[in-house]
């Protein structure tokens, strides 16, 4: 009589979560690769900011900065059954969920949703521009100035949009 396990279902079991765990550890790590150049920047930054403090003669205070490892972190997660998802805070609270971040381009006076999208980028900070070029083009032609709140602040996405000349941020 059969107790419901089988050898064969068992093995196949086994060799499946191996896959899901070696696509797990590929994605971990591209991932890590990905985020490295700004992490880089970052660091060349903070180093650079200290070694001129040191040589204008500026006590500098707290650690040294460490270079970013290349490799996944100890924090680093994947989830199994979403992978698409990150995790994010949550409103105000102190709690985390598995999620997706929307944003949506409002026209001012009509209130009409005239572009939308969805990432997995914890915060609006970086998605301005691709916000404002989910505007379909027979709308974005009329588009000359750009309301955004605090969220999306980033002086590198506004100087983009800015740079051609058509639109105030």
């Amino acid at each position: 009589m059969e107790d419901g396990l089988t050898l064969p279902g068992e093995i196949a079991l086994y060799r499946d979560r191996i896959e899901q765990l070696r696509i797990a550890r590929m994605v971990l790590e591209q991932r890590a690769t990905e985020r490295a150049p700004a992490e880089r920047a970052e660091y060349e930054a903070k180093r650079t900011e200290r070694v001129a403090k040191q040589q204008r003669g500026e006590r500098v205070g707290g650690h040294e900065p460490q270079p970013p490892l290349e490799t996944p972190q100890t924090t680093d997660q994947y989830n199994f059954t979403d992978p698409e998802s990150r995790i994010m805070k949550a409103g105000n609270g102190p709690h985390f969920e598995q999620a997706y971040n929307a944003q949506v381009a409002v026209d001012a006076d009509s209130r009409l949703i005239v572009g939308q999208r969805v990432t997995n980028a914890p915060t609006a900070k970086q998605q301005l521009r691709s916000t404002v070029a989910t505007i379909p083009a027979a709308v974005a032609a009329t588009v000359r100035e750009v309301l955004a709140d605090n969220g999306f602040v980033s002086q590198a996405e506004i100087s983009e949009l800015e740079h051609d000349g058509q639109l105030t941020v």
